[in-house]
């Protein structure tokens, strides 16, 4: 599956946007990737584009943010060209959260925070809840005092 995101460069940092693309044209991963004046936007198969990202992180990994996107490059949808000028949606946005990280940045390097990979989720069945709700019924309040539940 597709995946587009969006790697941002802290303004403090001494990483240019330009150099984190020649750094990531370099690696020669079968992923589009576009500069920007914040970062540099990397669209590709999933399993590519997170090999993106560590190499990315790599770099300077206190000044390094990454943050999916929901349009892929050159979506008409989104477009200045097609647009007509004007902001990009989510640019103002974007644009706010640029101006903390450095802040951030130092949170980060000062915390050094683990970085554990997601655990997988296991999907609840509706029948699940239900059980759950179930029990709950049957069950007496800790007190010992009847409730609605447990008349």
């Amino acid at each position: 599956m597709k995946k587009t995101y969006l790697i941002v460069v802290s303004p403090d940092s001494e990483l240019t946007p330009k150099a984190l693309f020649y750094n990531m044209v370099k690696i020669g991963l079968p992923v589009a990737i576009k500069e920007t004046c914040f970062g540099i936007l990397v669209e590709g198969e999933k399993e590519e584009v997170e090999i993106a990202i560590k190499k990315a992180m790599e770099l300077e990994p206190n000044k390094i943010f990454v943050k999916e996107r929901g349009y892929p490059i050159w979506d008409p949808r989104i477009c200045r060209m097609k647009q007509k000028g004007g902001p990009r949606p989510g640019f103002l946005q974007l644009e706010a959260e640029y101006e903390i990280l450095p802040i951030v940045s130092e949170a980060v390097r000062v915390a050094k925070p683990e970085i554990k990979p997601q655990v997988k989720r296991k999907r609840i069945m509706p029948s699940e809840i239900v059980e759950v709700i179930e029990h709950g019924r049957k069950r007496k309040h800790p007190t010992g005092t009847k409730t609605e539940r447990n008349p």
